[in-house]
């Protein structure tokens, strides 16, 4: 089925819904709703927390334990752990984490999202209004989009197949735990390597993997 609106996921979706200097309100209204006026979550990788959306991230000074600068934040939305249905919906912030993950997929705007806001942003993202060199360049994005995508759920399924493997064949809990690490360790340099070959700087990959710089280094020197 051809899509109606763009994906935001892409570098080109994200740029033309929040980084056109007509469609500043869009990226307002959304910032208004994703920060709140204090730091909510403390990032956690317990299993308590396996099904968390979102995390807040600041810098600490790990010798004084104090904030490093409390202006400077990083937030994470684990969007695919967003599974509210369109009737399910309560909040503002929850609408744009629904329109995030579901443009794309939609032909109409719902019923819910009969909002001004909203509705200007599904004609900023509506395809058919793209020119010519809008519509290459987008395709273009998606394409890179859909690699890096596929790219990364062929390293984690075999990351986890690797590492169940492993663990099966030492009999034991610590040979299984050895042999998710090692398939975790392998499914973020697959991750690294997609980066790389994307044009990602080395910073922020490093960010999004949590591998050292100069791990990253070493594999774009091999590649």
């Amino acid at each position: 089925m051809q899509e109606k609106y763009i994906n935001p996921f892409t570098d080109f979706g994200f740029k033309k819904i929040f980084g056109e200097e007509a469609n500043k309100d869009l990226l307002m209204d959304f910032l208004n709703e994703l920060l709140p006026d204090q730091m909510d979550f403390i990032f956690d990788e317990a299993p308590a927390d396996k099904n968390k959306l979102r995390h807040d991230i600041q810098l600490m000074d790990i010798e004084t334990h104090r904030i490093f600068f409390p202006k400077l934040r990083f937030i994470y939305l684990e969007m695919p752990k967003f599974s509210k249905s369109i009737d399910e919906l309560e909040t503002r912030y929850e609408k744009w984490l629904y329109v995030l993950k579901n443009l794309a997929r939609l032909e109409e705007i719902p019923a819910r999202l009969q909002e001004r806001i909203f509705t200007k942003l599904f004609q900023v993202a509506e395809l058919a209004q793209f020119n010519e060199t809008d519509r290459w360049a987008y395709q273009d994005s998606l394409k890179h989009y859909r690699d890096l995508k596929n790219v990364t759920d062929t390293a984690t399924e075999e990351g986890y197949l690797e590492g169940k493997a492993e663990g099966k064949a030492e009999g034991k809990a610590e040979g299984k735990a050895e042999g998710k690490a090692e398939g975790k360790a392998e499914n973020r340099r697959e991750i690294a390597r997609a980066a790389i070959q994307q044009g990602l700087a080395i910073a922020l990959i490093s960010t999004l993997t949590g591998l050292s710089e100069a791990e990253i280094e070493a594999l774009r020197t091999a590649q």
